[in-house]
């Protein structure tokens, strides 16, 4: 699978899907387009609203036939087999790691850490930072990183369980 960030819709060839972070979409809008292309799948064309942040990513999760979409923050889960399955996670989401065995995804934001399985649900959001969660990597069972609390800007260290999201230390 592969993803391209395109610089926007042409008004030519194929509609679409419309990624929303509400019960309302955002058709009509532009917002972050990706094109999604699979062996598995016709090529998706994808126009997700952007959310309230500075990160724009795609990030393929070979494991579990599916992709994750930063759209200026607004993060979104996505299997693009037909039909697609989406799910909204995040207005502010900058980073995703995967699990040593790639069953988890872990996703920073500006203040939670999310943990994901293959099929998109969520198994736990965890608050640490105000300003930031990055630096984000998986060790033997533990998830570590940085977050900012402001004031006054400072980074700090944090450790929570992969299993639980509960806090270390």
């Amino acid at each position: 699978m592969n993803v391209i960030l395109e610089s926007g819709l042409d008004g030519a060839g194929p509609s679409p899907m419309y990624l929303h972070r509400s019960d309302e979409p955002a058709a009509g809008q532009e917002g972050c387009v990706f094109r999604i292309v699979s062996d598995d799948s016709e090529p998706c064309l994808v126009n997700a609203q952007a959310g309230f942040g500075y990160a724009t990513a795609a990030t393929v999760w070979e494991a579990a036939s599916a992709v994750l979409l930063i759209a200026k923050g607004a993060t979104y889960f996505l299997k693009p087999q037909a039909p697609p399955v989406w799910t909204y996670l995040s207005d502010t989401g900058i980073e995703c790691v995967f699990s040593p065995d790639a069953k988890i995804s872990v996703i920073s934001s500006y203040d939670e850490v999310i943990a994901i399985n293959q099929a998109g649900e969520e198994l736990w959001r965890r608050t640490v930072a105000i300003d930031g969660v990055v630096s984000l990597r998986i060790e033997n069972g533990l998830v570590h990183g940085q977050a900012c609390h402001d004031p006054p800007d400072d980074w700090a260290p944090f450790t929570l369980r992969l299993a639980d999201g509960s806090v270390v230390g």
